[in-house]
């Protein structure tokens, strides 16, 4: 999970040596969103996250965001909720209140240290503690920002969604575009739940669009299938089509579920029939989800596998997902 997020942050201006994404249009709102649980195992990068976004804040959608911070739990919440009071209060940034507000709204578990070993230790506080992140229940040093991002390549493929947000601004219209680039048109519910916008607002959208003749709306039956054409706009950003664009929220939030789901009880998983039936249990959740994402991983064998064999089969598929998402071959 880590060496995906490196991946995906050093595409849009973070210092590695990994490659860019290079299979999957980014999403940075769900990029921020599973980074708030994975990057406490990673202070760097966690830290990294957040100068890029005192820089670069201002193109994430802050009413996606809330919205696709629904699909976590609590945990990420907090987290974010400690990151976006900092931004508000030792950068300046204004925009974040609303990100503040919103999570105020959760329950706050005991003070716990925000970073985590890789054997799952909490990992010792030097010095004093921030204060910020110590009001929503986490320990950890004061932040001092290096501020030592890159440009963001917005001629980057994997880089559309922010394109279109500086060329459309950072509103729906952006993203509604960049969906009906990648998919063969939708209703306007379906495209809100996809993109995670209010369908009110998509509908509005959806419906100007067509009026400027930029959007296609086809009726079929009592249903209204917007689409454009994509070969042209693809072509008018310069962006690769062999790109897959899946739906990131229901990817993230899945695989953070299921890590959790390991990480709280872990004496379950030493033994190997609790084992096989935790995983069928978790299936039940996972699966539909991963599926729902547009992700291209055959799960419909798993049906089959009787008994403690369920665990090896379930590991495979679940490795299968992270191959495909860091660009390994399986």
């Amino acid at each position: 999970m880590l060496q995906i997020l490196w991946k995906q942050w050093s595409s849009v201006g973070i210092y590695s040596n990994l490659e860019s994404e290079n299979k999957f249009l980014i999403d940075p709102e769900s990029l921020l969103c599973t980074t708030c649980f994975f990057g406490r195992f990673d202070p760097r990068l966690f830290d990294e996250v957040m100068s890029w976004l005192s820089e670069n804040g201002h193109l994430l959608n802050i009413d996606r965001l809330k919205n696709v911070l629904k699909c976590f739990d609590d945990l990420e919440t907090n987290i974010l909720g400690a990151v976006s009071e900092f931004l508000v209060i030792k950068e300046k940034k204004r925009k974040w209140d609303r990100v503040v507000n919103f999570c105020k709204k959760k329950n706050r578990a005991k003070v716990q240290n925000l970073f985590l070993a890789k054997n799952f230790e909490p990992i010792p506080v030097v010095g004093e503690f921030d204060p910020v992140f110590l009001r929503w229940g986490f320990r950890r040093d004061e932040v001092n920002l290096r501020k030592r991002i890159q440009k963001i390549d917005l001629e980057k493929p994997c880089n559309l969604l922010l394109k279109m947000r500086s060329f459309f601004g950072v509103n729906a219209r952006a993203d509604i575009y960049v969906f009906l680039m990648f998919s063969e048109g939708d209703n306007s519910l379906q495209i809100s739940q996809k993109i995670h916008f209010n369908q009110r607002n998509v509908y509005q959208v959806l419906n100007d669009l067509h009026r400027s003749g930029l959007v296609e709306k086809r009726n079929i039956g009592k249903r209204s299938l917007y689409t454009i054409d994509r070969s042209n706009w693809l072509s008018l950003f310069n962006n690769d089509i062999s790109l897959s664009y899946i739906i990131w929220p229901k990817v993230f939030s899945a695989l953070s579920y299921l890590f959790k789901s390991m990480f709280y009880q872990p004496e379950i998983f030493e033994d190997t029939y609790l084992a096989s039936s935790e995983f069928r249990n978790i299936s039940e959740k996972f699966i539909p989800e991963i599926e729902a994402s547009g992700m291209r991983v055959q799960s419909s064998y798993l049906k089959r596998i009787i008994g403690e064999e369920y665990t090896a089969h379930f590991i495979n598929y679940v490795k299968n997902i992270l191959h495909q998402l860091a660009g390994k071959k399986i």
